[in-house]
């Protein structure tokens, strides 16, 4: 299976970093929906049903970890992939404990992330 068409929730606050995912995910055939707090995300996931997430570790509102957490209490079947400036170890496995299939390092190529997202789908 492709990942063309499949839809995906991205949750930054940083706006040139979600306009670049989401411009180059969409020029791969994916509908893209942004969100820059944890509040935004939760709605856009509600009402989008995304087939993927991308969660930032930190949010103006809360932090990616938390968020991971909402998400999955609404619907556990959307893979998530933590995004952070601030990659550890102890967060990557908590990360993972929390259920994302991923966590990944900013700055991210675009082309990376795009090969992690292509896997985390057809799976």
């Amino acid at each position: 299976m492709s990942a063309g068409g499949n839809s995906i929730l991205i949750v930054d606050d940083d706006a040139s970093l979600r306009a670049g995912v989401v411009s180059f995910l969409r020029t791969r055939g994916m509908v893209a929906f942004e969100a820059e707090t944890v509040h935004a995300a939760e709605a856009r996931f509600r009402e989008h049903s995304p087939d993927l997430a991308i969660v930032d570790q930190q949010l103006p509102d809360g932090d990616g970890l938390g968020l991971i957490k909402t998400l999955h209490g609404i619907d556990e079947r959307v893979p998530i992939l933590m995004l952070t400036g601030h990659a550890s170890v102890d967060l990557a496995v908590q990360a993972m404990k929390f259920g994302a299939e991923n966590c990944l390092t900013k700055p991210i190529h675009p082309a990376a992330l795009f090969a992690v997202v292509q896997r985390v789908l057809d799976n």
